[in-house]
């Protein structure tokens, strides 16, 4: 990997860190450190994961137990305050989540006097992830269009209890029932939902020409550049392609995410039981 890209890695890996260094620990959430550094939640989550195999969402949360134990060993402040001041929502969640890392309850812990260490692991730059040449990205520009479909939300890879591969397909189900044209093209998009503070995304599954659009969900793509990516192989190997997309071609290239979407765009090359099925993925982006 050339050492430009791991400077532009190493720049924004940095940028996180000071925002949680320097955020306060009752606003500290993945969202807010995704409006602070000017990512989408979505891209920081995945760019972050891909590179060091930890959710940044964990890691955060190692973050603010580390913290607090410091704070149990070296005040003398109440354990409620210290668990709402870390944004803990009781005690009881507090003591919970503490006592799973640190085997012992925070009481305990601050009785024996012991030492936070070993809990927030060490981030390392030098990864290998490379984006597969003969994969061509094309960059596209695209006029506004709308999705029409069946719409879920589902917890993606890198959540606590991750179900997409359960949920998605009972969505696609439910839209198939409606729409049955075979020959019509049809999309499916990852967008961020109300419940986004949770974990939470949502999923459409759709199309641009659906015959009967009562009482289905509409989602509006803006108009704009679009990275078209290519997926080869079975829907359940997209991983590894999304994980060198993010953690490798568009840290390199000159664009960064534009918007929350994630578009899967399924024609009549895509066939879910072939190991050379063909489809796409269209990902909003903008120069830099």
């Amino acid at each position: 990997m050339n050492s430009g890209l791991k400077v532009k890695v190493k720049d924004l890996i940095k940028s996180i860190i000071q925002c949680i260094d320097e955020m306060p620990n009752e606003l500290l959430t993945v969202n807010n450190v995704a409006l602070k550094i000017g990512y989408s939640r979505w891209q920081l989550q995945r760019t972050f994961s891909v590179i060091f195999q930890l959710s940044l969402s964990d890691y955060i949360r190692l973050y603010k137990l580390s913290n607090c134990a410091k704070q149990l060993v070296e005040s003398t402040d109440s354990i409620i305050c210290i668990a709402i001041e870390h944004g803990f929502t009781s005690q009881s969640a507090f003591s919970r989540s503490f006592k799973n890392e640190f085997k012992v309850s925070p009481n305990q812990y601050r009785q024996q006097q012991l030492q936070p260490t070993g809990l927030l692991p060490i981030l390392n730059f030098e990864y290998e992830l490379a984006w597969d040449k003969s994969m061509i990205i094309k960059v596209e520009h695209k006029s506004e269009f709308q999705i029409v479909g069946v719409s879920g939300y589902f917890n993606p890879l890198g959540s606590d209890n991750p179900n997409n591969f359960e949920v998605i397909p009972k969505i696609w189900q439910k839209f198939c029932e409606i729409e049955n044209e075979q020959e019509t093209t049809k999309m499916g998009v990852i967008y961020d939902s109300d419940n986004s503070s949770l974990g939470e995304m949502c999923y459409l599954a759709g199309s641009t020409a659906v015959k009967a659009p009562n009482n289905l969900s509409v989602k509006v793509i803006n108009e704009g550049l679009f990275a078209i990516l290519p997926h080869i192989g079975l829907i359940t190997e997209l991983a590894v392609t999304m994980d060198s997309f993010y953690g490798a071609w568009l840290p390199e290239s000159k664009y960064k995410m534009r918007g929350n979407e994630v578009i899967e765009v399924y024609d009549k090359r895509f066939n879910a039981l072939s190991k050379s099925s063909y489809f796409e993925t269209w990902i909003p982006i903008k120069l830099e």
